[in-house]
């Protein structure tokens, strides 16, 4: 896995390159005045070594430097040192801009005033320079802000633009990074940053403050790798068509070892969520349905990737729920169960039959799963609707919890091939259609998609395919990124604010591929998988992996797991789940090779 992770750095680095670095060229232009934008992949590098050279050189006073291009056109440089996640040193260049070769002299004092930064405990001692990651920030293109506070919210972009901060004579900076690796929100970025001018928290309320945005480009060297990439809100960027099948496989492995690393000793179940900035988990507000849903979402990556490492998580959490069933008999129905916790909710059926069909392993399952089908049946209205609690006559969650429902029984009928599993889901299909018709939304989608896949493929009827496209149409042309400011979001759901959620519709969507498929749709067949590679990428750039992590202080427990978004990094269980079935559905499907 390590050989496959370096292969797909090397792929990254060459992704974002320079212009040069795009056709492989080596060449350092030394002396030759140059613009940080216009480095090539190499000049990037020898850079770096320079940086490597010039912090030698505090305890080897004959350590040669390598030529280096003249970098000009810049306001800032800034040189980080980060060892096993920690800040060493970081320090802007203060090099007199009066003085010959001022780009690489500058690059030389901010080097030498990071070796003498003892604010992060000591000093760069000359043992750890071997385990260092090397990082390097240019600013360039400052311009003031004008229009006040709302102006300014707009214009930034955590992550990509630099942000200055001046009152009279007191002014501070914050390089890019800066909102990503502290996980600041825009008013504590500026709260942060006034106070680090010596203002007041709240100075963007005096009228002679003023802010200026710088754009920025940053590459490191991760001491891991011997390849040096730019970085892109401190992520490695990388080409929708860099995704194959061999790569998928491999970020499934690293999500498996996440949700090992992230077990809860005193419970023996998932951690619920994580932050890794603060290395630190959070169980308030947890959800007893996202936890059954993973549950599912580790049997399922368990047959996927082979192997028993995930069953002693799965027993303890099926164990956990299923001792909440509360059984009965139906005159109409016979013996059912109903997992009556977390408000009754029918997802819990749901969730819980879906786990073990995926694990049929457990004790007493194939009574469990006919049981807890007709708890599901009990709850179809003659409409065909289904009551979403089970102990009231409420349609709460509609968007949601139905679709859940009928994808379980669809997954039941597979297994059984009783008719009155698929007959319930034939029912409901009329229903749900007009109401979505009526409520377009996209929660209700991928859920409905993937149960109506199931459906249509048992019974060819060609108006379920219709009205899978239907949604799947919507999707893609009004919730999908195709154009931004910032090249990370293409591909992310929804527009306004891409994030783990992209997960959710990648599951439809893969759903939606085949379907045109099997209706030799080819119009769809492109539109979806052409969504489906772009959504890919952004779900794969949400995932912690060993180069985009390398300033967090507990790589071991962040590695594998999934972000919240590009910009904020809490990691839930359910962004894990979401992704899992998200990337096994891409393997599955076809568009991968």
């Amino acid at each position: 896995m390590r050989r496959m992770l370096t292969t797909m750095l090397i792929a990254l680095a060459l992704t974002a390159c320079g212009t040069n670095g795009e056709h492989g060229i080596s060449l350092i232009r030394e002396n030759v005045p140059l613009h940080p934008a216009r480095l090539s992949r190499a000049e990037k590098g020898a850079i770096i070594k320079y940086v490597r050279a010039i912090l030698d050189r505090n305890f080897d006073k004959d350590t040669q430097l390598p030529a280096i291009p003249e970098i000009i056109g810049y306001e800032k440089v800034f040189v980080t040192l980060y060892n096993n996640g920690k800040t060493r040193c970081f320090m802007r260049g203060k090099a007199d801009r009066g003085q010959t070769s001022w780009g690489k002299e500058d690059i030389a004092s901010a080097v030498k005033r990071c070796a003498d930064d003892d604010r992060f405990g000591e000093k760069v001692k000359k043992e750890e320079i071997e385990d260092l990651d090397f990082e390097v920030t240019y600013l360039y293109g400052r311009r003031k802000v004008d229009g006040g506070k709302d102006k300014l919210k707009t214009d930034f972009a955590p992550g990509i633009h630099g942000l200055e901060v001046e009152n009279g004579d007191k002014h501070a900076t914050f390089k890019e990074s800066v909102p990503i690796t502290k996980q600041y929100d825009f008013n504590e970025t500026i709260k942060q940053l006034c106070k680090k001018a010596g203002l007041k928290s709240d100075c963007d309320q005096d009228k002679d403050t003023k802010f200026f945005l710088y754009d920025s480009i940053s590459f490191i060297k991760v001491n891991k790798y011997n390849v040096t990439f730019e970085t892109y809100r401190q992520n490695a960027i990388f080409n929708a068509y860099y995704i194959n099948k061999k790569l998928l496989v491999s970020r499934l492995g690293m999500v498996h070892n996440w949700f090992l690393q992230n077990i809860n000793s005193n419970t023996g179940r998932l951690q619920y969520e994580y932050f890794p900035n603060e290395d630190k988990y959070e169980e308030s507000g947890s959800s007893e349905i996202r936890l059954m849903a993973t549950s599912w979402a580790l049997a399922a990556l368990q047959n996927e990737l082979g192997g028993e490492h995930l069953s002693p998580i799965i027993n303890d959490m099926l164990d956990y729920y299923l001792k909440n069933m509360r059984c009965d008999v139906d005159e109409e129905f016979g013996d059912y169960c109903v997992l009556d916790i977390d408000g009754g909710k029918i997802a819990n059926n749901a969730f819980m039959l879906l786990a073990l069909i995926e694990y049929p392993i457990y004790p007493n399952s194939e009574d469990i799963k006919k049981k807890l089908a007709v708890g599901l049946l009990r709850q179809q209205k003659g409409n065909g609707a289904f009551l979403t609690r089970f102990n009231s006559d409420g349609e709460s969650g509609k968007d949601y919890y139905p679709g859940e429902a009928m994808l379980a029984l669809m997954k039941y009928y597979q297994e059984t091939n009783d008719p009155k599993y698929m007959n319930a889901v034939s029912k409901a299909f009329p229903y749900y259609r007009d109401y979505w018709r009526g409520n377009r939304n996209t929660a209700f989608v991928p859920w409905n998609t993937r149960a109506y896949k199931i459906l249509y493929e048992v019974t060819k009827d060609k108006n379920i395919a219709i009205f899978i496209f239907e949604m799947n149409d919507w999707m893609v042309k009004y919730e999908q990124v195709r154009e931004s400011l910032y090249k990370d979001e293409i591909g992310g759901m929804p527009k306004r604010s891409p994030r783990y959620s992209t997960s959710v519709y990648m599951e439809g969507m893969n759903d939606a591929y085949v379907v045109a498929l099997a209706e030799r749709d080819h119009r769809r067949t492109v539109r979806y998988r052409d969504s489906i590679r772009n959504g890919m990428r952004f779900v794969l750039l949400t995932q912690y992996t060993l180069e985009n992590s390398y300033y967090l202080p507990n790589i071991k427990n962040s590695v594998g797991g999934f972000r919240y978004s590009l910009i904020k990094n809490n990691q839930r269980i359910d962004f894990a789940q979401h992704a899992v079935f998200a990337i096994i559905k891409s393997i599955h499907s076809g568009v991968f090779k």
